[in-house]
């Protein structure tokens, strides 16, 4: 897993993910993701579209496999 720039925390990751909460920087909203993915998080969620969009953003180069 690679390090965070920010302080990212489970809460965090999700409401920037589900849009409730504004990341302070385009990194953050990265990092909340691969956090996300990083954590396993998107298979305690149980929501598709996480797991979708993780995918996604793997297969454009966005987030680290």
């Amino acid at each position: 897993m690679k390090p965070f720039t920010s302080d990212m925390t489970p809460n965090v990751a999700v409401m920037i993910a589900i849009g409730a909460e504004t990341p302070r920087s385009d990194q953050e909203f990265l990092d909340a993701w691969q956090y996300i993915h990083d954590t396993g998080l998107y298979r305690r969620l149980k929501e598709p579209w996480v797991e979708n969009r993780i995918s996604d953003m793997i297969r454009e180069g966005i987030l680290e496999p």
